[in-house]
């Protein structure tokens, strides 16, 4: 994903396209429903996953979203990965 990025940020910029790529950790949607699990056992799966995360809450939409506004904004920003995760990195 990082090559792909810094690539076409490179090729496309001389028409002034910055590509930019937004890189979420786990992150609590409807989604997870459709995976055959009862809410009582989604909840306890994001406990369990909160728990390992330096920041102790698993993302919403709303969390990851920031990464977005920030690179919408940020017109110095072409090439970039932004990693939101929770610090499941570090």
């Amino acid at each position: 994903m990082l090559s792909l990025t810094k690539g076409l940020a490179n090729d496309l910029a001389e028409k002034r396209i910055r590509v930019n790529t937004v890189v979420p950790g786990a992150v609590k949607t409807p989604l997870w429903g459709k995976l055959g699990q009862t809410e009582a056992q989604q909840e306890e799966a994001w406990r369990a996953a909160a728990a390992r995360l330096p920041v102790d809450f698993v993302a919403t939409p709303e969390d990851v979203a920031e990464a977005y506004v920030y690179l919408v904004r940020a017109d110095y920003a072409n090439g970039t990965l932004v990693v939101i995760d929770g610090g499941a990195l570090i």
